[in-house]
């Protein structure tokens, strides 16, 4: 939410990227697609910490209300009030969370041993599900389990078992 906040206020960005949208700002004020990545964040932190779920798409009142915002229907004052309460309920539900401050890494394994068997099954099959997993999902599962396996034709190696190759 802060680094979104700093977008949209034109205090943060690297060059052009990360900067406050001229077209936005001339027709609202501010860059309401900034602004609604701000109050989205806040809104499915709300929900992950009290729901230990996040609903992806966003659906109903927030959707709406998102989508107001990134149309310009609400105003920067409106926009700026409304993150600090979001933040003030996060910093009171990181206290009273009951959802678990680190993920269940087990559980993760677990389902992504699954989805590598049922995708990476023998036959025609296996083609069939392959055709389904995104490319880079692809990538992740041959370097975590294939390391030394040539790469997909369009991807970048990250070296042996998806290590980073930064020094």
């Amino acid at each position: 939410m802060e680094q979104q906040r700093g977008r949209m206020i034109g205090a943060r960005g690297n060059g052009g990227h990360g900067q406050p949208r001229t077209e936005l700002v001339e027709q609202h004020g501010f860059d309401t697609k900034f602004a609604m990545h701000m109050l989205r964040l806040g809104l499915q932190g709300i929900e992950l910490l009290t729901t230990g779920k996040l609903t992806l798409p966003i659906e109903g009142e927030n959707r709406a209300y998102l989508r107001a915002v990134r149309n310009g229907d609400w105003s920067y004052d409106h926009c700026i009030a409304r993150a600090h309460d979001l933040e003030k309920q996060l910093q009171e539900l990181k206290v009273t969370s009951q959802v678990r401050p680190e993920p269940d890494r087990e559980a993760v394994e677990r389902w992504m041993l699954r989805a590598y068997s049922e995708a990476w099954s023998a036959g025609a099959v296996a083609q069939d599900a392959t055709s389904r997993i995104p490319l880079f999902a692809q990538t992740l599962i041959t370097r975590l389990f294939a390391p030394n396996v040539a790469l997909p034709s369009g991807t970048m190696p990250s070296g042996p078992a998806g290590a980073s190759e930064k020094k």
